[in-house]
C-alpha cells in the first residue's frame, strides 16, 4: 500500500499473520515499515506494482508526508 492511497473499511484483504515470508534472510516473515524520509525519497518505488511485500504506514508518517510535500500525497489536484 502506498502512502496516497487509503485502505478500504470494507476489504476482506489483511496483512498476513506472519509477513511477507518469500525473502531467504526472513524466513519467518517480516513487514516493511517505512518512516518519514524513505516515504518521501521512496515513493516511486512504494507506489510501484512490483513493491509487493506487506507494508505498515504509520498515520504519523502519512502526517509528516503530507506536511512536507503535499503534492506526493495528491498529484493529480494541480
Amino acid at each position: 500500500m502506498a502512502v496516497t492511497r487509503v485502505c478500504d473499511t470494507t476489504a476482506q484483504t489483511v496483512l498476513p499473520r506472519s509477513g511477507d515470508t518469500t525473502h531467504k534472510d526472513f524466513p519467518t516473515g517480516h513487514y516493511i515499515l517505512p518512516d518519514t524520509n524513505v516515504s518521501l525519497a521512496q515513493m516511486d518505488l512504494i507506489e510501484s506494482n512490483y513493491f509487493t511485500p506487506p507494508t505498515i504506514i504509520r498515520q504519523t508518517v502519512m502526517e509528516e508526508v503530507r506536511h512536507r510535500s503535499l503534492p506526493l500525497c495528491f498529484p493529480h489536484n494541480n
